[in-house]
């Protein structure tokens, strides 16, 4: 008989693998076995229980709405959806997902979550999965061997995962197996994006392009912190500084995990900025060496390539995986295997130049030997050869000495008399000149003198005139004017004058003096009031 639902058994469990054989499967939810639907159940007669297949409750319709008379548990419905998941998707399947987060639980166990994002990077689709520890050990393996990497979050993974549903914990996936290359695909996917988007901008092969280092006196480092390269680097960098050769740096920075990229970043532009204000550096170190193979995931993001490419400094990875590329080896100007590679390098680079140094000098001293030794023997050849000539030049030079002296004396008395006869000429000229300068300036202060007598005269006149006006002007005010002009002169017993009431209460007696004669007066409190008023 045929059923379109599926049918559940009632298996003792000394008889699960004879139903198992038969073709029925186990409900991890419901804790029994059962026959998938379309199946014959005929086989199973002897199992068959009641299908806990439920039966939809009576409804009555009320002013055309569906009201339940009776209603379902949630369990029941959680049963309707784990039945219907069974049904839809009774085997696991092929998914492609995005690994979100990974935990372990338990022994062993793996908690990942899957999620998926649209075009625009919103969030689509979140479930968790579970990977046992049965299975989690050589799917994990396998996908290592693959691709060197571990799971983790942020990568791109194909899993084969059954879905189930549990009423307490909800829908989940238990992972089967995975395929290592659709990840692979995905890895080298990117890579070819951030390529692309490096190429359109014109920036891919910037720094390759830049001049390598002719010689190192100041290098930057970039590097985790207690990485292990790190201390293989340093032992020949500190010697190499002991040494006044070559100066580091060294910048800290996250090489795995989600910030790893904006650290590293950050890193750059803050030795592009010293570059820019202090000395410049000759190149620039990446360096992590050990870890796992995983980390590599974690440089290859577009953002920092980005950065890396727009470097105005040679730029030298060595991230310590001789196999495995990263995006910042295939940009960088040199790319190593190993952080030690890359010291190795500048010492023996600073080694060719000191080695090569040496070899110029002593080229140098050989050819100037040589050319010493040839030019003295030069010399000796050219002083055999001119000694006659010069001797027949010195003979030569004595007799135009003579000559030349005997014309100098010669000339030197002409030149003296002829000076002696302008000597003079040019003292009788400035005798007439100093006599007739003497004989202007002698009129000059006669005329002068004249005139300061006629104005000293008409000055003194002018004055005489002055003070004769000022003369008059004095009488026409002195007393006796005033007592002619009709006023009169109030003054004490003593002659003394008296100018304000408060002299005159002083006194006993007042003398009034007119023009014409004087009169004696004695204040009174009257007349004090009236000069009061």
């Amino acid at each position: 008989m045929s059923t379109t639902d599926i049918t559940y058994l009632n298996t003792p469990f000394h008889q699960k693998d004879e139903v198992k054989r038969l073709g029925a499967r186990w409900d991890t939810v419901a804790k029994k076995w059962f026959v998938p639907a379309g199946m014959d159940t005929t086989p199973f007669s002897e199992w068959l229980v009641e299908g806990i297949g439920l039966p939809h409750s009576p409804t009555k319709i009320h002013d055309g709405v569906t009201v339940a008379t009776q209603g379902m548990g949630l369990s029941e419905l959680l049963l309707k959806i784990t039945h219907a998941i069974h049904i839809a998707v009774p085997t696991a399947i092929w998914i492609k997902a995005e690994i979100s987060q990974v935990r372990v639980i338990g022994v062993g166990h793996l908690a990942i979550e899957l999620v998926e994002h649209d075009s625009q990077g919103n969030l689509t689709a979140r479930v968790s999965s579970f990977l046992w520890k049965h299975v989690a050990d050589d799917v994990s393996a396998k996908f290592n061997a693959a691709t060197g990497l571990d799971l983790h979050s942020g990568i791109k993974v194909m899993l084969l995962a059954k879905p189930d549903h549990h009423l307490s914990h909800g829908i989940r996936l238990t992972i089967q197996d995975i395929d290592p290359s659709y990840t692979l695909g995905d890895i080298e996917a990117k890579l070819r994006a951030i390529r692309t988007t490096l190429k359109q901008e014109g920036l891919l092969h910037r720094n390759k392009h830049l001049p390598a280092p002719k010689d190192f006196y100041c290098v930057a480092v970039i590097s985790p912190d207690n990485a292990a390269g790190l201390g293989d680097f340093k032992q020949d960098a500190d010697r190499l500084s002991e040494a006044g050769l070559c100066l580091f740096e060294y910048f800290v920075a996250k090489f795995q995990g989600v910030d790893a990229p904006q650290e590293i970043s950050a890193c750059l532009r803050s030795i592009y900025a010293l570059q820019q204000e202090d000395a410049p550096y000759d190149a620039i170190c990446l360096i992590r060496g050990g870890g796992s193979v995983t980390d590599l995931y974690w440089l290859n993001e577009v953002d920092l390539a980005r950065v890396l490419c727009q470097s105005p400094i040679p730029v030298f990875t060595g991230i310590g995986h001789e196999r495995d590329n990263t995006m910042l080896d295939e940009i960088a100007h040199s790319r190593f295997d190993t952080p030690s590679k890359v010291i190795a390098h500048i010492r023996e680079s600073l080694c060719h130049q000191a080695r090569e140094a040496e070899a110029n000098y002593q080229h140098i001293m050989r050819s100037s030997m040589q050319q010493l030794s040839v030019a003295q023997h030069q010399i000796e050849q050219l002083a055999t050869g001119i000694e006659p000539t010069i001797l027949r030049l010195l003979s030569e030079s004595e007799v135009r000495a003579d000559q030349s002296m005997q014309f100098i004396e010669s000339k030197s008395h002409t030149t003296l008399l002829n000076a002696q006869a302008q000597l003079d000429q040019l003292n009788q000229r400035i005798i007439s000149d100093v006599a007739q300068q003497l004989d202007r300036t002698t009129t000059h202060i006669t005329q002068t003198y004249q005139s300061l007598l006629s104005n000293a005269d008409h000055q003194i006149k002018q004055a005489t005139q002055h003070v004769e006006a000022l003369g008059k002007e004095i009488l026409g005010v002195s007393p006796k004017a005033t007592l002619q002009r009709g006023f009169a002169m109030i003054r004490s017993a003593e002659g003394i004058p008296i100018s304000s009431v408060h002299q005159a209460e002083l006194q006993t007696n007042l003398t009034i003096e007119f023009r014409d004669g004087s009169l004696i007066a004695k204040p009174t409190k009257t007349s004090k009031r009236k000069n009061h008023e």
